[in-house]
């Protein structure tokens, strides 16, 4: 499982870099996303490493209840692995639209700083893409909802959300696939 959970990191991080060549952006800023993707859930791995047996029992109500992973965490452990992973990126003094996408993936409506809401707003819709591609594997099975309102802001249609869906990208994502 842990494979799966690198390979689905690294998934969103490639569906970053996609999104931001559909937005017309340049290699630095589709490096953020690439970098902002790949880390985005790095709490869980700090979760699975510090606080193994908490973890478990997570993943354990994760498979009994069906829910996603961080009401399971929240429940648990009453923290989850988006604060924690924040607080670590943040500690490695890395850019803060990095720090701020992997606190607000889940919930892009939610931050608080216009300057980084497009690269928020682009982990969101590159996890969300990753995970219903089904490449690697996030933790949780639950297909969070797409923040419509933070998917028009990035300027796509339905139409071009839904061929980012349906498009395969056998030459990025293949070697990701589980």
């Amino acid at each position: 499982p842990r494979d799966e959970f690198w390979n689905y990191s690294l998934a969103v991080g490639v569906a970053g870099e996609i999104i931001g060549d559909r937005l017309g952006c340049d290699s630095e800023q589709k490096g953020e996303f690439f970098s902002a993707g790949h880390l985005h859930s790095i709490g869980k791995s700090i979760l699975d490493q510090y606080l193994h047996r908490e973890f478990v029992k997570v993943m354990e109500l994760v498979r009994e209840q069906s829910i996603p992973m961080y009401e399971a965490e929240q429940e648990v452990l009453e923290i989850t692995h988006c604060d924690v992973g924040a607080a670590i990126l943040d500690s490695w003094n890395l850019p803060e639209p990095i720090v701020e996408s992997a606190r607000y993936y889940y919930r892009p409506e939610e931050a608080p700083k216009e300057a980084h809401q497009r690269t928020v707003d682009v982990i969101h819709l590159g996890s969300v893409l990753a995970k219903t591609k089904g490449y690697g594997f996030s933790g949780d099975t639950h297909i969070r909802y797409l923040n419509e309102d933070r998917v028009d802001a990035l300027g796509f249609s339905d139409s071009e959300v839904q061929q980012l869906l349906n498009e395969d990208f056998p030459e990025k994502f293949g070697t990701f696939q589980s």
